[in-house]
């Protein structure tokens, strides 16, 4: 059985199209080439359906990703939301305060270190025996930490400070400009 054969004409007003859209079609290779001037309807309408088809298939594609983009957008204000609750509830702690805290503790651990030679240095010379001068050192470094440990020392007007401080903290040598530790023995 043959399809119908149609004019131009026809098949642009059966799909709604001008005769240009019709003939883009055709070049496209969508609807089947004419011969003499008329169409097959059969072909024609096939053609074009199988193009509407794809062209669907194509727009849910990117609706999906449209959805999935939107839901990702959703999920990071949602997230944003909670920190924002979180961080009213008290229960996050900014970057900045916990530097500063952390800048204090530092330079207060620093100073006390730095105390240690000075404050041990007349109870070490007194001593007689290494086991003693050992234990004085040692009971100096375990009442710094302990101290260090507990947080004491550190007024709050220093945390405040802390982070303008820290720029300016540099080693003990760089402080000092002596080297740590003994001198190597020349041989």
């Amino acid at each position: 059985m043959s399809s119908p054969v149609v004019s131009l004409a026809v098949i642009a007003k059966l799909f709604n199209l001008t005769g240009r859209r019709v003939q883009q079609l055709v070049a496209e290779g969508i609807i089947p080439r004419a011969e003499k001037g008329k169409y097959e309807l059969v072909p024609c309408v096939r053609g074009y359906i199988s193009y509407l088809q794809e062209r669907a298939v194509g727009k849910s594609v990117e609706d999906i990703d449209t959805n999935k983009e939107r839901g990702r957008l959703l999920k990071a204000q949602a997230d944003k939301v909670d920190l924002e609750v979180a961080a009213l509830r008290g229960e996050l702690v900014p970057i900045d305060k916990t530097q500063a805290v952390w800048t204090a503790y530092l330079a207060n651990c620093r100073a006390k270190l730095l105390a240690i030679p000075h404050k041990l240095a007349p109870r070490v010379l007194l001593a007689k025996e290494v086991a003693e001068v050992q234990a004085i050192i040692e009971g100096e470094i375990h009442e710094c930490l302990t101290e260090l440990a507990g947080g004491d020392g550190i007024p709050e007007q220093d945390i405040e400070s802390a982070a303008d401080d820290a720029e300016n903290l540099g080693t003990a040598t760089e402080i000092d400009g002596e080297r740590v530790g003994r001198s190597i023995p020349s041989a």
